[in-house]
């Protein structure tokens, strides 16, 4: 796992260099840090000391390039010493997927930060004067253990598992260790230790009252061009192909589509799903479109949730790791090292459009974004109190806590970077009135009038073009559902309440059908099985009579789905938690 260290305390932990890996370390005034990373993207990666500063950076900072020429810095180091002599924050004006360590030497200031949307997370533990501050949850853990420091199982941090498949807040499984924030960097002078916020995500930071539809999309297609440019020049600065995700839907998609028409070729299009399904044949036509390559890979033998272990030790367990598991096992048949970013579709109906089905709901503040509902009576969880909107408090978790947790897994072998993401498209984004953007109003119309050839293929979400009248639409799903209770009259009987052990429609008609794959492979029932039994008695070692009788009730009568989330949780406690060190 690619990241760094800070730490006050006497030890740290001995990382064994890998010949894959960049290994560099130092000491000074009574700190011990180091850096342990790929060597993709190494220029826009430092670990610099002198005089005057000491610059740590990880990840990619896809407008370097405007910011050297701008501060007329040699390298990204220098830069972020220019930088800081302009703006205490300066990390607020980079873009892409970042995280970084920064001290002044002069006035022996440390400044630690994440990206404006989190991706490349770092965690932190603090007591009195003394603290860990890393990238890494397993070498915090280590360095805990180290300098003999014995520290508990946060049980919430479990249960957000077991509920929403992610961390809702800033909580990890270790007491005492939490997350940094989206948008947030930690301050350290003297004897203070400050978490301050320097980007948060708020609507109506731009005043769009005055501007048309028209208007509003010229711009919008102005920003998501110059960030998908980004992202590909980024490519291009190292003499990477491009790697790019490609779908049935609309995210990915107009990725893909508006890197062609910027002009930029040799792409491999990568596309896991069932068999057959809508986003295996939408993206073979896509692909053909444009004479490209495309990689397919069928998710129906269900192998990648077996690597539950492998898996979680990538991102710790702070979201679900049955939901990347595919694309790992692509990363691992690729020649890696001729890719530059993933180019994803990340967040895109979120951002352009938005989780809300309706107006009314913004308003209506609630716990929301949970994969599954049957213990969250079981404990407080009041996460979205922080928020002013259900609008904000949605993306805040499920999206930048939730799916941006798939950014971890992707770093042992890339940068993970999607447009939708880019800081300026987001905040404009979500000055666009929320009416505008329910059932991807303004999304449609931007590609519409933008992209029109974009349109001409179906979008997984209807299974039609998006061009389709509502009327015409609810047409065809009451003729589908009709045909559905013909051919499987099951369905009626589950629909009013009767119990029936028959597929369902996701079994036909969905990307990943785990339940359907859990019942008819006999080698998946075996895994599933023996995980559960092999781990869970370790497991209940660290954990409370309550919280362990809940993940016996939750595995009994849980889903495929619901199966994963508590080998995510019951995999990171094993990572994190040794004999000894847990009172």
């Amino acid at each position: 796992m690619p990241g760094f260290y800070l730490t006050n305390m006497e030890y740290c932990p001995n990382i064994k260099p890998c010949h894959e890996m960049i290994f560099r370390n130092t000491e000074f005034a009574g700190y011990k840090l180091f850096q342990y990373t790929t060597s993709k993207f190494y220029d826009d990666k430092c670990f610099e000391l002198n005089d005057k500063y000491f610059s740590c950076m990880e990840g990619v900072v896809l407008n370097k390039k405007e910011l050297l020429e701008e501060y007329r810095a040699s390298n990204i180091s220098n830069l972020t010493f220019l930088m800081y002599q302009k703006q205490e924050e300066f990390f607020n004006d980079l873009r892409g997927s970042f995280s970084g360590m920064y001290c002044d030497r002069i006035s022996n200031k440390w400044l630690l930060f994440t990206s404006h949307y989190g991706d490349n997370a770092v965690f932190y533990y603090k007591h009195e004067d003394k603290f860990i501050i890393s990238s890494s949850l397993e070498w915090i853990a280590e360095g805990l253990r180290l300098n003999k420091i014995y520290y508990n199982v946060n049980e919430k941090a479990v249960y957000y598992m077991l509920t929403y498949g992610f961390m809702a807040d800033e909580s990890t499984y270790i007491d005492g260790v939490s997350r940094l924030l989206p948008g947030h960097y930690i301050e350290i002078w003297g004897k203070s230790f400050q978490i301050k916020e320097y980007y948060t995500l708020k609507r109506d930071k731009i005043d769009l009252k005055d501007k048309s539809e028209e208007e509003i999309i010229d711009i919008l297609d102005e920003l998501f061009t110059r960030a998908v440019k980004r992202e590909y020049e980024k490519d291009l600065e190292y003499g990477y192909k491009h790697l790019v995700e490609l779908s049935g839907g609309l995210d990915s998609r107009m990725n893909y589509w508006i890197a062609h028409e910027l002009g930029y070729k040799d792409m491999l299009a990568i596309t896991f799903c069932q068999s057959n399904y809508i986003d295996e044949l939408v993206a073979k036509q896509i692909a053909s479109y444009w004479n490209e390559e495309l990689l397919i890979w069928p998710l129906d033998s269900a192998k990648h949730l077996y690597d539950v272990d492998r898996d979680v030790r990538l991102n710790f367990g702070i979201s679900l790791y049955s939901g990347v598991g595919a694309e790992l096992h692509i990363l691992d048949s690729l020649n890696m090292h001729q890719y530059g970013v993933l180019h994803t579709g990340q967040l895109g109906g979120a951002v352009v459009g938005t989780y809300l089905k309706e107006e009314q709901e913004l308003n209506s503040l609630e716990t929301a974004g949970n994969y599954s509902d049957k213990l969250l009576n079981k404990f407080c969880d009041d996460s979205y109190k922080k928020y002013q909107n259900k609008e904000e408090y949605i993306f805040n978790t499920r999206g930048l806590l939730g799916c941006l947790g798939s950014h971890l897994f992707a770093r042992k072998y890339t940068e993970e970077c999607a447009p939708f993401l880019d800081v300026d498209v987001m905040d404009f984004c979500f000055s666009i009135p929320v009416s505008k953007r329910i059932d991807r109003y303004i999304y449609k119309k931007w590609i519409l009038s933008k992209h029109p050839e974009a349109a001409k293929f179906v979008w997984e979400r209807t299974g039609d073009l998006i061009d389709r009248s509502d009327l015409y639409l609810k047409w065809k799903q009451t003729r589908q559902v009709a045909w559905d209770v013909i051919t499987h009259p099951s369905l009626l009987l589950r629909k009013i309440g009767l119990p029936v052990n028959a597929p369902t429609l996701s079994d036909y008609r969905g990307m990943n059908p785990m339940d359907k794959w859990l019942r008819e492979n006999e080698t998946l029932q075996k895994f599933v099985e023996g995980y559960y039994k092999k781990h869970i008695e370790k497991v209940r070692k660290v954990l409370s009579s309550k919280l362990s009788e809940d993940i016996d009730e939750l595995y009994e009568q849980g889903s495929m789905g619901e199966k994963t989330q508590i080998f995510t949780a019951m995999s990171a406690i094993e990572l994190l938690f040794t004999d000894g060190y847990c009172e």
